[in-house]
Parts: structure tokens; sequence; C-alpha cells
């Protein structure tokens, strides 16, 4: 743990139809690099563990509660969406102990504890602290994912007088070398997970603007309510590099191999030639 420098994928489409040449342009214009976003498993099933951290960050932690036991969007389960409707309206929580699916214990464990206090502080910490922390985890990765949305919207991917880290051997990131770039020397654009200890001075104009939509500050990632969730703050690259990248298609079958830091997902590289190349999951 911790000593990990990367991970080589090999990845297989099944029932799929791609054009390489279209790959072969999209190599060629990411040019050996991808957005480094937090994937779609960060946000939960619902989507939504960013809106209850986003609640949990402004102390409304009745709101993170409720978001967490009544959103229906993205819900699949019939049972499961009738049941997060019905305690929206009645808001009766000992009431949906009668109905709400066995399955969703963590609901249940909160539901259990609401119908016999008014406390939802505690009631979130009826569920396992690393359910609770991803909530928060899911906000910093929001607000990353936005900010690195918004840097290439901006065409901005050379670090200069910003944060940015060195090359190692192998030609990936080494995370202990962030320092403030002159533009000039061969290293990499880095951001901040950000949190209650991220340096003011050291904030893109592209994390302060999320961080402005969402209405927090970096301060408010230190939950005085629930200390135990507090986050201090770590950095991330903005574009990682992926290495030894091959691919082939054939008889329906689409085969990529690669490498990537540790902590880059293969399904954000995947996703870049999935909705750009014709490649398409049938199944």
């Amino acid at each position: 743990m911790g000593d990990l420098l990367g991970n080589a994928f090999e990845i297989t489409i099944a029932d799929a139809a791609g054009d390489a040449e279209a790959i072969e342009n999209i190599t060629a214009e990411l040019g050996g690099f991808m957005p480094n976003y937090f994937d779609r498993q960060r946000f939960g099933t619902r989507l939504n563990n960013h809106k209850i951290g986003i609640h949990m960050l402004k102390g409304e932690f009745e709101d993170a509660v409720m978001e967490f036991l009544t959103e229906t969007s993205n819900e699949t389960n019939e049972a499961a969406i009738e049941a997060r409707r019905r305690l929206a309206e009645e808001r009766d929580f000992k009431a949906a102990l009668e109905y709400f699916p066995g399955y969703l214990r963590y609901e249940r464990s909160i539901l259990s504890y609401l119908s016999m206090h008014a406390d939802f502080i505690n009631a979130i910490r009826k569920l396992p602290r690393g359910i609770s922390l991803l909530f928060v985890h899911a906000v910093e990765s929001y607000i990353f994912n936005s900010s690195v949305e918004k840097r290439i919207e901006a065409e901005d991917f050379k670090p200069d007088k910003a944060l940015a880290c060195s090359l190692d051997s192998h030609g990936f990131p080494d995370m202990n070398t962030v320092h403030i770039a002159s533009g000039k020397e061969n290293s990499l654009v880095v951001g901040n997970i950000i949190g209650y200890e991220t340096n003011e001075e050291h904030l893109s104009s592209y994390e302060k603007q999320a961080l402005d939509e969402l209405g927090i500050t970096k301060e408010d990632f230190k939950i005085k309510s629930m200390p135990e969730l507090s986050m201090k703050g770590a950095f991330r690259l903005v574009f990682a590099p992926f290495k030894e990248f091959s691919y082939e298609i054939g008889g329906g079958i689409a085969r990529m191999k690669f490498s990537l830091p540790a902590g880059s997902y293969a399904t954000v590289l995947a996703n870049e030639f999935m909705k750009n190349s014709g490649l398409e999951l049938t199944a």
C-alpha cells in the first residue's frame, strides 16, 4: 500500500463495432495523456454522494440524511423508489421501517435511530465511517472533475506558475515533487484535492470557480460537528500519462492494452475512445 507505481490493463469490449482510423486519431489527439477524472463509481449508484456531502459540509445534516434516504434519481428497484418517495412525503421514520426493503440495510439503520431520536448528526454516525467518508470524498472528486473540465474548455494544458510535479524514470508522475512550475521545466499539471489545509494561494481559478458554484469554501472541509470526517486535502494529477497503448479490432471484439499511474481510472481512458471512436457496447 502506497508503493504502487502504476497498473497495467487489458480491456476487452465484446459485441463492439469500431473504427480503427478513429482510434488512431483519438490517440494522436490525446498525445499520451488523458483527463484524470474520478469516475462515476465515486458518486454512488444513485450518483448523489456529492450532494449528500455538500449538505454535510454546510452543516445541513437533516438535508443530508433526507437526500440519502429519499433521492430516487438513478434508482432502479421499484420497491426502493416507492419507499423513498413515500418517506419524502410522509417523513414518518418509524412507519418507514415497515415498508423499506430489507436489503437497504444502511437506510434502515438510520431509520431505526431516527424513529427514536430526532438527531440527524448521530443518525449519520449509524453508517460505517467508510460510507460517511465517501460522501465527503465525493465532494472533493466533484470539485476536481469540474476544475479539470473547466481547464479543458479553456485549453489550459501546461503548467505555468501553477502546481506541477516532476516525472520519474518511467515517465510517470512523482507526487513527492509537487511544486510551483516555472513553465520551463518538463513537468505535469497538478490539481488540488481540496481540504481545509489546502493552500489558498495554490488554488487555481478553476478550483475557486467550482467552490463558488457549490457555495462552499475549503474551510468547510473541517466539519466541526463531525470532525472524524474532516479532510485536510491532497494533490492529484490533472492529466495522467498512459503508456504502452495498443489495440486490435476484429470479429466484433475490441481489445486495448495500456498502463496508467496509480490512482488513475482505466474506465476513464476507455471512455475517451468509447464516446469518440465508434466503439459501442451493445450488451
